[in-house]
């Protein structure tokens, strides 16, 4: 592909993703934008990619912003390594910024992003030298979006493993899981999420979290399971 149709394509797409109006389809676009900016990203050939996004973020228009943020957050799954090092610490200012917003749209979409950063090879460097990040996911739970309290431990499940982020926040995260998976009001499949993580937690976590905090919250994760279990199975038809 020459200079002329490289341009040519990334117009095209960028202008395809900013019209699209079904969230899905814009999605599906931003994927494609991914796909192609994992490969011009690297040499340099798409800056106008976070021109948009740091533009975008910075105008007072909701709609723009949300769109900035949905683009981000599908993305940053492509990110190598190197681009995570480049452009992640002019980019987390506004994620932490969005964490902390009242706008739930804004809110999801950030965890959103942190979510998908989670699976990228760059994430212990990341989450570690930005501490204040895990903090900020759990301080975003809203008992009211179980699609976003769903993404939030979904990406601290993907998490669980690297002790050196998840640690120091560790009483913090049991209470709120127990809270929920113990909790018939929420669904089945969330309530099966943060006892999967409460079980991982208990796996990579249990020496330290009993020399400091005692048995009291491996008892209180057993508890949790065994009401699970004896839940009659009609409680988890649909």
């Amino acid at each position: 592909m020459n200079a002329d149709q490289q341009k040519t394509t990334k117009d095209l797409l960028l202008s395809r993703f900013k019209e699209e109006p079904v969230t899905i389809v814009k999605k599906n676009i931003a994927d494609v934008i991914g796909s192609l900016g994992s490969i011009l990203i690297p040499n340099k050939e798409w800056n106008e990619l976070f021109q948009f996004i740091f533009q975008a973020t910075q105008s007072d228009n909701l709609a723009e912003k949300e769109l900035a943020m949905i683009l981000l957050s599908v993305i940053i799954e492509y990110f190598t390594d190197e681009e995570i090092k480049l452009y992640y610490e002019q980019l987390n200012p506004i994620v932490e910024n969005y964490l902390k917003s009242d706008i739930p749209s804004l809110k999801t979409l950030s965890v959103e992003t942190v979510n998908n950063l989670a699976q990228t090879p760059a994430a212990f460097t990341v989450f570690k030298k930005h501490k204040d990040l895990i903090g900020l996911v759990l301080n975003a739970l809203d008992h009211s979006n179980e699609d976003l309290l769903l993404k939030i431990f979904g990406t601290l499940t993907d998490l669980s493993e690297i002790k050196k982020i998840l640690k120091p926040h560790l009483p913090n995260i049991v209470e709120k899981a127990l809270m929920i998976s113990g909790n018939r009001e929420f669904g089945d499949n969330l309530r099966q999420v943060t006892l999967l993580l409460l079980q991982m937690i208990s796996e990579n976590y249990a020496r330290s979290m009993i020399k400091t905090h005692g048995m009291n919250f491996v008892d209180k994760i057993i508890e949790v399971g065994f009401s699970i279990a004896s839940e009659p199975a009609e409680d988890y038809e649909g």
